[in-house]
């Protein structure tokens, strides 16, 4: 009887005990990469916030979700997923007041 512990399926790895923390944080990793290749372009001074979040959304987010039906996700891996997307949001928006 032949048992698989592991395979990977339109890019993402399924394992047998169904754990996907190391595919989230490969993702994560892939996502990052991807934003700081663009870096340059999310720093312009000449492209609206409109546009900024336009292509994080269709380039980093992309890259981040990408075989993402197979998932199966636990409240920790939704915290890394939104600490990923608020540290990018920070770097888009720039640093916020508080008082003024």
């Amino acid at each position: 009887m032949l048992i698989m512990l592991e395979f990977i399926y339109l890019g993402c790895k399924i394992t047998n005990e169904n754990n996907m923390e190391a595919e989230i944080l490969q993702r994560i990793s892939n996502a990052n990469e991807c934003f700081f290749a663009l870096q340059k372009t999310f720093k312009s001074k000449y492209l609206c916030i409109k546009t900024k979040l336009h292509c994080y959304r269709t380039i980093v987010q992309s890259v981040l979700c990408y075989g993402s039906n197979t998932w199966t996700l636990t409240k920790r891996s939704e915290t890394v997923f939104y600490a990923f997307e608020n540290k990018i949001l920070r770097k888009i928006f720039g640093p916020v007041l508080e008082n003024g």
